[in-house]
């Protein structure tokens, strides 16, 4: 009878109760984005800085790009303008 060493045991991941995203708003933070490079990454992090400078957590703004990258650049827009006040 052979054993083969490579066998590996995985435990499965404990549940971790799961905390409430919070919830995306309109928050006055001005971001210049006319004249800017219109590819949505530069605009992503242009947005990312601007609310940090603001003071928002790492969790607002976690919740601001998990929703802005979830579908097409159309809804990265209308959740940029809905998030900052665009200059």
């Amino acid at each position: 009878m052979t054993t083969n060493q490579n066998q590996h045991h995985v435990q499965p991941r404990p549940e971790q109760p799961m905390e409430p995203k919070p919830k995306l708003q309109q928050t006055g933070v001005r971001v210049k984005l006319i004249g800017a490079d219109g590819n949505a990454f530069a605009l992503i992090g242009l947005v990312r800085q601007a609310l940090r400078e603001a003071g928002y957590g790492e969790d607002f703004i976690r919740a601001f790009m998990d929703d802005a990258t979830s579908s097409d650049y159309q809804h990265l827009l209308a959740i940029i303008a809905d998030t900052v006040e665009i200059e």
